[in-house]
């Protein structure tokens, strides 16, 4: 990871570990405590990170779906007074890590003390970067069941793409599949803000094989049988409230 704000240079170079940063969003406040350890001084608010081409990444993009080797810079951003942090910082969380594992935790060799002050990132990527680089699937395979629902996504290419690269998110009555580390360097997605019926998203899986992915979706009990897995419905009734997308997400990885 690279920088060169205000006529300063520096370089970190990371290395994924289980206790280290997994996104780019928990990657730059390492990066600027490491900056602010060698020049005494913070970068300041208003950052974003890109890529070689000058592509913004978004904050969950996992460090995992990216090339080895691969450069990364951060720059100053141009965004208006009113918008809202993409990333709060973590200062607590580094600092218990550092406690909790000494000087085995990740953080330790970034900080020279574990009260070392973390600059406040507030942006890491342009909205039309980020919405340029998705591209939505249009392909699937709904296979019903009496207890489940099987939904099977082609993805080409799917078996060379990084560990981790199949981001999952599984609501109430929703979900939504990221797939990043493509070699086009696209971000494929696949978002059913309202599913045909509830699911228990506890009781979800993913599987990833080797040209699809394969995602089990568990019916409520009493469930019907499902031919669509978009809802067709009753979307305007009062006693749906039907939220798109809405509820807290429970998230898997492969």
């Amino acid at each position: 990871m690279h920088s060169e704000v205000d006529g300063l240079e520096h370089t970190m170079v990371h290395r994924l570990c289980e206790n280290g940063p997994s996104t780019i969003g928990e990657l730059l406040p390492v990066f600027l405590a490491s900056f602010h350890q060698k020049y005494g001084k913070h970068v300041g608010p208003s950052l974003e990170v890109v890529s070689q081409t000058g592509k913004g990444y978004a904050p969950q993009t996992p460090l995992a779906a990216l090339r080895p080797g691969t450069d990364l810079f951060v720059q100053r951003g141009e965004f208006g007074a009113s918008e809202q942090a993409a990333v709060e910082p973590s200062s607590s969380k580094l600092k218990a890590n550092i406690a909790a594992k000494k000087e085995n935790s990740y953080y330790y060799a970034h900080y020279a003390t574990p009260d070392a002050p973390v600059p406040e990132p507030k942006r890491l990527a342009t909205q039309a970067a980020v919405v340029d680089n998705v591209v939505t699937l249009q392909n699937y395979m709904l296979e019903d069941g009496d207890t489940k629902v099987k939904v099977h996504i082609p993805i080409k290419d799917l078996a060379s793409m990084p560990q981790d690269s199949v981001v999952v998110h599984f609501r109430e009555q929703s979900f939504d599949l990221r797939v990043y580390g493509s070699p086009d360097g696209k971000v494929y997605a696949l978002n059913v803000g309202i599913l045909n019926e509830k699911i228990v998203k506890e009781d979800c899986k993913v599987s990833r094989k080797k040209e699809k992915v394969l995602l089990t979706l568990k019916k409520q009990p009493g469930g019907h049988t499902w031919d669509s897995i978009h809802k067709t419905w009753g979307l305007n009734e009062p006693r749906d409230s039907i939220v798109s997308n809405g509820g807290e997400p429970r998230t898997l990885m492969l």
